[in-house]
């Protein structure tokens, strides 16, 4: 149902309401926020009786929002491929030539399920792009729902409007990129951090069960793991040289072949991505001739520039998987991964 429509305003009020839309939007940079304002701004705007808003990318558009007359606001997010404006000529040549189209309405058939019945009581559209750079990086559609067509007369401050749009817009998404990006430097400077206090806490130990028990400390804190284990390489087999639950030292097992290619080319695997490891998990164990604990001084490295000699495995909150030696998840699954 329509709304009551004031009365046409005047070109100078048309220019005074686009001044109060460039102040209104400039004053967010909320990509949210803004989207909010150049809805209910662009309603008032030019007498439409809805407004809905979508972003742009190269290869899909995503439904943002749409707002009413009456004051609701619905936040769609729904994302559709582009070939979605082959079915409605006037917001395809809107995007391509980037200039706003008006028209008597758009194609309801063709568009998508749930849009069908808004789309059919319009009366009146216009679609403006939202241009920035010369790209077109959204779209706003204006309709009305009473036999009252957008004119020629309307198209100057239409276009004002997809500009001061655009910018606004265009502004937001680099202020919330910027944000995450800031994000992401500070969650990467607290790990670079806790890696330094990591390596200067390993490297305080002198004896080698020190060494190696505070190396599996910090590996389950800084994942929020339930166990590890180090083990160093002999062929295709590894043998534990430390766990945290301290079971199951100097066995030996056989690794899975990707386990074993992603550790000499110095690279992490997942578990979840590897099958079990051949004969299973009580298959080819073998007790290693020394003593439990004891090995070379050398070669327990998990990781370093020259081929790696030594693997660490970190058991995550999971279930544990057929693999592991039958010790409890303490052991790390003895697949070799970090």
């Amino acid at each position: 149902m329509a709304v009551a429509r004031s009365p046409q305003p005047r070109p100078d009020d048309e220019f005074q309401e686009l001044v109060k839309v460039a102040l209104d939007v400039a004053g967010s940079l909320e990509p949210r926020e803004v989207i909010a304002r150049i809805l209910e701004r662009g309603i008032h705007a030019v007498q439409a009786d809805r407004a809905t808003l979508s972003s742009l990318s190269d290869d899909h558009v995503v439904v943002e929002a749409t707002h009413g007359r009456a004051g609701q606001l619905t936040w769609v997010g729904q994302r559709y491929s582009l070939d979605y404006f082959a079915g409605q000529p006037l917001v395809k040549k809107a995007i391509e030539t980037m200039q706003p189209m008006i028209g008597g309405g758009l194609a309801s058939e063709q568009a998508a399920p749930e849009f069908r019945q808004a789309i059919a009581n319009v009366r009146h559209v216009a679609v403006i792009p939202l241009v920035h750079g010369g790209k077109a990086i959204g779209m706003l559609v204006l309709s009305r729902y009473e036999d009252h067509p957008f004119t020629n007369e309307d198209l100057a401050p239409l276009t004002l409007l997809g500009a001061i749009s655009g910018l606004a817009l265009r502004n937001a998404r680099l202020y919330e990129e910027g944000e995450a990006a800031r994000k992401r430097a500070d969650e990467t400077a607290a790990r670079l951090r806790a890696a330094v206090e990591a390596a200067e806490d390993v490297a305080s130990q002198v004896q080698l069960d020190q060494v190696l028990g505070r190396l599996l400390e910090r590996a389950l804190a800084s994942v929020g793991a339930d166990g590890a284990s180090v083990a160093r390489l002999e062929g295709t087999d590894m043998v534990l040289e430390s766990t945290t639950s301290g079971a199951a030292v100097g066995t030996r097992w056989p690794i899975a072949p990707k386990v074993l290619a992603g550790v000499k080319t110095g690279k992490s695997v997942d578990r979840a991505t590897v099958s079990t490891i051949p004969g299973g998990a009580t298959g080819d164990r073998r007790r290693d001739d020394r003593p439990a604990g004891d090995g070379p001084p050398q070669g327990r490295a998990v990781r370093s520039r020259s081929p790696p000699i030594a693997p660490a495995a970190i058991d995550a909150r999971r279930p544990v998987a057929p693999q592991c030696p039958p010790d409890r998840a303490g052991t790390g699954g003895g697949t070799g991964e970090e």
